[in-house]
């Protein structure tokens, strides 16, 4: 894109070419074109772009919690996928009409959904609360929201310190359900406390790449 047209590689194929050229970059009082909105100290980008595409949308509560400093994707996904009601639980496949057994597979008590198995589950809740033990002191089992607002709410002695119960959580939700899926899928099932360990050897390893790795391993 160069001032007020495209420029484009001479291997471009014909049909996207034209396809292309046929929006306009900017024109003088159209109402639909491409153009850098500020003046000239403004800094032109694709943070920019993104940041003005999705103004539209509102801010969540949730963000800084998923994408801390130190955060895994692997795990951290799983977690936005929970928000997003992305995971495909018992409930959301029986409203896509698909025939599946809508208890839980891990406590065998209750309807699986997403705020069940994040952490209203006896299952869940165990590995979680032996991981993080102030949740020991609910009098109610927490959804997965509760959980994070409590987490943020926390005093904690440093910003890795914080990190790292966030790490445990959003590794806690991917074996969790990796978990479930291996009971469903595979007929393999694994106790709490096994699940539990292997989390913790996780976390452990990436806690391995931290500055503060040796006072944090403490706390684990």
């Amino acid at each position: 894109m160069n001032n007020d047209g495209w420029i484009l590689p001479v291997g471009c194929h014909p049909d996207l070419q034209a396809a292309i050229l046929s929006v306009p970059v900017f024109c003088y009082g159209a109402p639909n074109c491409l153009s850098w909105a500020g003046d000239h100290r403004f800094k032109r980008g694709f943070k920019s772009f993104l940041n003005d595409f999705y103004k539209s949308d509102g801010n969540v509560t949730w963000f800084k919690s998923l994408w801390h400093k130190h955060y895994a994707l692997r795990f951290t996904i799983f977690g936005w996928l929970c928000f997003m009601e992305g995971l495909k639980t018992a409930d959301s496949l029986i409203r896509r009409n698909i025939l599946v057994s809508s208890k839980c597979c891990l406590c065998h008590n209750n309807n699986e959904t997403i705020p069940h198995l994040f952490f209203e589950c006896e299952f869940s809740f165990s590995i979680l609360s032996k991981l993080l033990p102030q949740f020991n002191s609910f009098l109610l089992r927490p959804n997965l929201n509760q959980v994070v607002d409590y987490l943020d709410a926390m005093q904690y002695n440093s910003r890795e310190h914080k990190d790292l119960s966030r790490l445990i959580l959003w590794a806690s939700i991917y074996y969790i359900w990796r978990e479930r899926n291996d009971r469903k899928f595979s007929l393999n099932f694994k106790s709490s406390s096994t699940v539990r360990l292997t989390i913790l050897k996780a976390v452990k390893f990436k806690l391995a790449k931290w500055k503060n790795e040796e006072t944090l391993r403490i706390l684990l």
